[in-house]
């Protein structure tokens, strides 16, 4: 699979399943996506089993809707994540520019 040009956001939070986060963005990296991390702050994040990823911009760094896809790794994350308003805003944006945009 040729990802060549093609941007995905991985929205980070407190208590990811590591598998979840880890897999898809070593599998992004290597199919040529360009992988951004955001999550509420910036910093080394770590899972539920200690797998660390460095979050890169907060939600207001990022315009949600220059991005391909959007991956929100499970675990506790998505709880803690509602948390934020900002993260609520920026995953809906997101999905609502999507009707518009044709799968890959």
């Amino acid at each position: 699979m040729d990802l060549n040009g093609k941007r995905v956001v991985v929205v980070v939070g407190k208590g990811f399943q590591d598998q979840e986060a880890t897999v898809p963005i070593d599998f992004l990296n290597k199919e040529g996506a360009e992988v951004v991390t955001v999550g509420p702050d910036t910093g080394d994040i770590k899972g539920i089993h200690g797998a660390v990823i460095r979050v890169e911009n907060t939600f207001a760094d990022l315009d949600p809707t220059a991005f391909d896809a959007m991956v929100v790794p499970g675990g506790r994350a998505p709880a803690y994540l509602r948390e934020f308003e900002e993260a609520r805003e920026f995953v809906a944006s997101f999905a609502a520019s999507c009707w518009r945009r044709p799968a890959w």
